[in-house]
């Protein structure tokens, strides 16, 4: 997500943005950067839609695509331009982790996953998938918007990534327990192995340290965006059956001051 004067400019398009406030002039002016460890998985993330790039521009250069098969040409090309402009959108949202209390606001779960649904429905329709949304609570939580918004979007996105025979894909925002709540993605795809859940929700490295290997970036922000608002994100699969990601955040109270300050303690911890 990058911000102009006017407007949000993310993977999947422009939306008009409130006016910078004090707290993201300051944030702006001050220095930000993403951690070592999302710098070295971006860079993996990289490599696989830069090379299918090059391989389609050697051969759009030397002639070798067929008339008929331009438009799929195309439809790939715009593919994964896509992915790099997740993967950068990512890479930028890092640096605005650890989550300072300051710039915290009353966040509605309803928003964010209605924003999200907006941004990824007519790509799963397109991929032959029905996106069923269920709202079972009215979750507010303290946190930064683009954050959690982002990590939702990569909720939905690893259907694309691990599940693309699914044919039906539910989005659920519930209550947990008492204080908490949850936004659950579940698919009915093939699963994932337990091998490679073990790699994705490894132990998360530390900013400067050599991520493990078979960790992405976009799970990675989505446990880093959960672990800064006083959550965390997990994922059951069974093969055959489909996958579930969670994402689990604790309520905004009704004065906001108990769950704000664990947020910012959590942050800084």
């Amino acid at each position: 997500v990058r911000r102009t004067d006017e407007c949000l400019v993310t993977g999947g398009g422009v939306r008009l943005a409130p006016p910078l406030g004090q707290g993201d002039r300051a944030r702006a002016a001050s220095p930000a950067r993403a951690p070592i460890s999302a710098v070295r998985l971006a860079s993996h993330d990289f490599k696989q839609p830069l090379a299918i790039l090059r391989g389609y521009a050697d051969m759009l250069t030397n002639n070798e695509v067929p008339a008929d098969q331009m438009p799929l040409v195309a439809r790939r090309l715009a593919m994964q331009s896509e992915t790099l402009m997740r993967v950068a959108d990512q890479v930028l949202l890092m640096s605005r982790l650890p989550l300072e209390l300051a710039f915290t606001v009353r966040v509605s779960l309803v928003d964010v996953a209605q924003s999200s649904v907006q941004r990824i429905r007519a790509r799963m329709a397109a991929a032959g998938m029905q996106l069923r949304v269920q709202f079972d609570a009215h979750g507010e939580v303290w946190g930064d918007v683009a954050l959690l918004e982002a990590a939702l979007d990569e909720m939905l996105h690893n259907v694309f990534k691990h599940a693309r025979t699914a044919t039906v894909v539910q989005l659920r925002l519930r209550e947990s327990t008492r204080d908490r709540v949850q936004l659950i993605v579940k698919d009915d795809g093939p699963g994932i192995s337990a091998d490679r859940l073990a790699e994705l929700f490894g132990p998360l490295p530390s900013e400067d340290e050599q991520p493990a290997r078979g960790q992405g970036l976009g799970v990675y922000l989505l446990r880093r965006v959960a672990a800064a608002h006083g959550g965390r994100a997990w994922a059951n699969s069974l093969e055959g059956k489909g996958t579930t990601f969670y994402l689990e955040l604790p309520t905004a109270s009704p004065d906001g001051d108990s769950v704000r300050a664990s947020v910012g303690s959590q942050a800084s911890a």
